[in-house]
């Protein structure tokens, strides 16, 4: 049995799994989906300088970030779909 989730949309989240976590949620979560935006300090949480992503990264996003650019409006083409990776450093991450 278990949850069947198709969809999950989260805003402006921090990270919040560690690998194993992150590696559970992408194989229950189907197509989880994280909207960003430049000026928004959240998903930068907690800190890179403090040593939790990239190279010891106990923290990690996950799904596929969409990123809304610095014009501050969430309408018509002001966003990059990115990498899928959970942390795309082309985006808001």
């Amino acid at each position: 049995m278990g949850l069947h989730i198709d969809t999950f949309i989260t805003l402006e989240s921090p990270r919040v799994f560690n690998k194993v976590g992150a590696d559970y949620f992408m194989r229950t979560v189907h197509n989880p989906i994280r909207i960003t935006h430049s000026a928004d300090v959240i998903p930068h949480l907690p800190w890179a300088y403090l040593g939790y992503i990239s190279g010891g990264g106990d923290y990690v996003h996950v799904g596929t970030e969409v990123y809304y650019l610095n014009s501050g409006h969430f309408y018509k083409n002001n966003y990059k779909v990115c990498d899928g990776s959970g942390d795309d450093r082309t985006c808001n991450n």
